[in-house]
């Protein structure tokens, strides 16, 4: 299987292997040659990683595929402390929406506004949602759906835009549970949707027409990523999986990227 990364390693180099590339624009549709097609928009640095890759089949599939772009949503200053801060201070915080034929779904909503702490510990300096989703000619009307890959105060610091409204929120179960469990995990405010919202996640799940929600844990318990299958080509939005590409060649989590020990296989 040959999988194509799009991104920068974790130390800010371009990487590059005879089955690992860096692309801006690529579909792989059962052929070993990623072809640019400019459909959809791809991280090029920070520790969003999309890959474009052949999966195991699945049930529902659509017949092209529909546009996905990445959001930049923020920029932070990690911390002296951050277990990452020795490869690099400088973090951009990204998303993704995808202009899906039953309205767009949005992936993970960037830092929120008015914690103290975590803007005294990282600076962010954040792009409103409706900002972002200009960019990609989208409307945080039409978003009809949200996916949170995890509940770290960087991928759903923008949630409460759309609370209290009719869109539904997909979260991996574990993820509300360590939210509830622990007050120092997140901002509770911005990671917890409305009961009548949320749509708790256990393992992988399809939320649309070729849209499957993937279980990825690791850097969370419950963490997730999304695949839009399609008779064109697959796309897999890895969100967090990973913190660099050396992780998928050396197959060996970094320490900042598991969550557990019963995690590290």
């Amino acid at each position: 299987m040959r999988i194509c990364l799009a991104g920068w390693t974790g130390s800010g180099r371009h990487d590059s292997s005879s089955d690992i590339g860096w692309v801006e624009a690529a579909t792989l549709s059962g052929s070993s040659d990623p072809t640019s097609e400019g459909r959809f928009t791809v991280g090029s640095r920070g520790r969003f990683i999309v890959l474009i890759c052949a999966v195991r089949q699945l049930p529902a599939s659509l017949t092209s595929l529909p546009t996905v772009t990445r959001l930049d949503l923020a920029t932070l200053v990690r911390p002296e402390w951050h277990p990452e801060a020795g490869v690099s201070r400088d973090c951009a915080v990204f998303g993704y929406v995808i202009d899906h034929p039953d309205g767009a779904i949005l992936v993970d909503t960037g830092v929120g506004q008015g914690n103290a702490f975590i803007d005294d510990a990282y600076r962010p300096q954040c792009t409103d949602l409706h900002d972002a989703l200009a960019t990609a000619g989208v409307t945080l009307r039409s978003v009809v759906t949200v996916v949170n890959s995890h509940l770290h105060f960087d991928h759903c610091g923008q949630n409460p835009l759309l609370y209290g409204t009719d869109v539904a929120f997909f979260v991996g179960r574990l993820e509300i549970e360590q939210v509830d469990r622990d007050p120092y995990y997140t901002d509770s405010t911005w990671a917890l949707p409305p009961l009548h919202q949320r749509r708790l996640v256990d393992g992988d799940l399809e939320i649309a027409e070729g849209v499957t929600i993937l279980s990825t844990p690791g850097h969370t318990a419950g963490h997730q990523s999304v695949l839009i299958d399609s008779d064109e080509g697959r796309i897999v939005i890895g969100a967090q999986v990973v913190w660099n590409t050396q992780e998928f060649i050396d197959e060996i989590a970094t320490e900042s990227n598991v969550d557990s020990e019963d995690l590290r296989i």
